[in-house]
């Protein structure tokens, strides 16, 4: 069975995500897949269930959540690092593939174990995914990253360098790649910053304004990049809202005049305010479009405000949409993955 343990350097790396995109590889292959998520101190924050929403259609099993002492779902680690692994053997029977995502903190067996000594106790092939730091990578530094790589020793099969800023990809792809292939780091692959990676879904926003959803729950998934008004005054009209795709319109719930033209230009999900549903004419056109609605009770600008707290500098939660993409991403190159990550040894 091939066990891949996926650790980075900071939370919101993109460790789910990248285990999503390989398990749909695998799946390409005809592989089952099997996913654990290690996790110590749910108490701290440090496990995110939202993180998981999306994963059973990706996964052939989950195996959500590893504790010491009890978990609510999946395996209880009441032996520590020694009876997680003896049960991530027994998986061997009936997975091809497991892929194991590290928390941040892990305090297994009541003693602090490190990345380094799970994977051994494993005998997982590690992918360290990187977030990129112009601090210092930006300078030529790769001091940390090989740190990490003489750490991990070989139990490293491939670093990630993610979330590159498209202005910085080319430095990334030739002054950076060239020094760590050079200190013999295997890296898979640069990705830059995407929209269609970090953005917020229409389900994260509707849960942060703790709206209701009245139409199409199934399509919360979809990536939202511009949040536009329906503001009090006559028809904006198809120009108006035509500017922008992958867009989410906040209007009241009495302005079909709004909500009409919004719709007809492909918004990815409706805002209605003032705690009403809407009129059957637009709803008519609601589920042709098959369009998710929610409705608040606060009024349009007190939504928007709410919004413009910095809801959207955080990256937005994994699902199978950001999955598949980054899927695209990676084998965009026409290699084989298994390659690629050093995932065949």
């Amino acid at each position: 069975m091939r066990k891949i343990y996926i650790t980075s350097n900071q939370p919101k790396a993109g460790k789910t995500i990248l285990a999503q995109a390989l398990a749909k590889f695998f799946r390409s292959k005809g592989e089952q897949t099997a996913y654990l998520k290690l996790s110590t101190n749910t108490a701290s924050g440090e496990y995110r269930p939202e993180d998981s929403e999306d994963l059973s259609s990706t996964f052939s099993e989950i195996i959500e959540h590893i504790q010491e002492h009890k978990a609510e779902d999946g395996i209880v680690c009441e032996h520590g690092l020694e009876n997680f692994t003896s049960k991530l053997n027994d998986l061997s029977e009936k997975y091809e593939s497991v892929i194991i995502e590290s928390d941040n903190f892990l305090d297994l067996d009541k003693r602090l174990r490190s990345d380094k000594d799970i994977a051994e106790a494993i005998e997982a092939n590690v992918v360290k995914v990187i977030w990129y730091d112009e601090a210092s990578m930006g300078y030529g530094d790769i001091t940390s990253l090989q740190n990490e790589a003489a750490y991990l020793k070989e139990n490293l099969a491939a670093v990630l360098l993610n979330g590159v800023p498209a202005s910085r990809t080319h430095y990334a792809k030739t002054e950076i790649l060239s020094k760590l292939t050079d200190k013999g780091i295997p890296i898979a692959q640069v990705v830059s910053q995407d929209r269609n990676l970090n953005s917020r879904s229409f389900g994260e926003i509707i849960d942060f304004l703790n709206g209701e959803v009245v139409a199409f729950e199934e399509n919360l998934d979809r990536p939202i990049n511009t949040i536009m008004l329906g503001a009090l005054a006559l028809d904006g009209g198809i120009y108006y809202y035509g500017k922008y795709t992958e867009k989410i319109v906040i209007t009241r719930w009495d302005r079909p005049d709004l909500q009409m033209p919004a719709l007809n230009t492909g918004c990815q999900g409706l805002i209605l305010t003032g705690g009403n549903g809407p009129i059957p004419y637009v709803l008519n056109r609601i589920n042709e479009l098959k369009t998710p609605v929610a409705i608040v009770p606060n009024g349009t600008v007190a939504v928007a405000t709410n919004l413009s707290g910095g809801f959207f500098a955080e990256k937005g939660s994994p699902n199978k949409k950001k999955a598949a993409h980054l899927l695209d991403i990676l084998v965009e190159e026409n290699t084989d993955l298994l390659d690629k990550f050093n995932l065949n040894q």
